[in-house]
């Protein structure tokens, strides 16, 4: 395991960068966040700049640290870090090229938690952008995590890193027990499906201002609805299986394996249906039989207890080449 990690952050809000990032700090590791990501600790205040999803789940939740960040390319030459993490690369392509002479002789993960499909240094983006050139890690200790990944991470052809899934993730401290949850409707208020929203008289902007208000909604709902938005991996995927309800995730069958969401599977911990008259259908067949309810209620703790930002971040230290 690494001693300490120097994590390049950039200043708009990524649930995949973010995730990693207070998992990382969670599990105890030294992290050199830099710049600061501010919108990560307690002492940020929510106005200071509008994020998306009222930063509910993810933000506001490390305490402050003492974190020395200074000097970080000095330090880089030093080779005083034993891991660096690139946060967001469709953003931070030029940064890495700046500092790779500097990173050559350390472990480098790349993260992409972007909608894009693509792999971001084969793209014509990145070549308009950048012209072409040759990988900028030489080491072959460079790891390419990516979120929407659309094809078995074996066959993807790149040049000197490994590219691996990895997807968003829930802060512990968001799951919720559920043998406490007692239930007292069918489906939670939010319904980003505007079908089964016009269906049923659900809401499908968003309504809530608290986040305190929008999991106790969801505790207290049997289901919620939940599609592919930008991607198929969506935070409110795991917000809705922490808060001890069961997702019902619309043509999640179509999703390629290699993508994230991972684990999620119908029947054992969600609903997945294709339209309304199929959900209907789903969810007869799951009154009529409550013990198949709370299999999926099990299975879908089980899920976010697995996909907690501690979790993943462990699951990405297990991967770091070994030399």
């Amino acid at each position: 395991m690494p001693k300490r990690v120097l994590f390049l952050t950039e200043s708009r809000e990524d649930y995949l960068a973010d995730s990693i990032l207070h998992g990382l700090v969670s599990l105890g590791l030294d992290v050199v966040d830099y710049p600061k990501k501010d919108i990560l600790y307690s002492s940020y205040s929510i106005s200071n700049m509008p994020i998306r999803g009222f930063g509910f789940s993810l933000y506001r939740l490390l305490p402050e640290r003492n974190v020395d960040r200074s000097n970080i390319i000095q330090r880089l030459q030093a080779a005083e870090f034993d891991l660096v993490i690139v946060g967001q690369v469709w953003r931070q392509w030029g940064q890495l090229l700046d500092l790779s002479p500097w990173l050559q002789s350390v472990p480098v993960l790349i993260l992409d938690g972007d909608d894009d499909t693509r792999i971001f240094h084969h793209s014509m983006t990145r070549i308009r952008r950048y012209g072409l050139q040759r990988f900028p890690i030489r080491s072959g200790r460079c790891i390419y995590l990516k979120r929407e990944l659309m094809e078995d991470p074996r066959h993807v052809t790149t040049t000197l890193c490994h590219v691996h899934p990895t997807s968003f993730s829930i802060p512990t401290e968001k799951v919720r027990s559920i043998g406490a949850i007692r239930k007292s409707k069918r489906f939670a208020k939010h319904c980003v499906d505007e079908e089964v929203a016009s269906a049923f008289g659900l809401n499908s902007q968003y309504t809530f201002s608290s986040e305190q208000e929008y999991y106790d909604d969801l505790s207290d709902s049997r289901f919620a609805l939940t599609t592919k938005r930008g991607g198929w991996d969506c935070l409110r995927h795991y917000e809705i299986a922490s808060a001890g309800c069961v997702p019902c995730i619309r043509q999640l069958d179509l999703k390629p394996g290699s993508c994230a969401p991972h684990g999620l599977i119908a029947d054992k911990n969600c609903v997945v249906y294709s339209d309304c008259n199929d959900l209907l259908n789903k969810l007869a067949w799951i009154d009529n039989n409550p013990s198949i309810y709370h299999l999926l209620l099990h299975g879908a703790n089980l899920w976010a207890n697995a996909h907690t930002t501690v979790e993943e971040a462990a699951r990405i230290l297990r991967i770091l080449p070994t030399k």
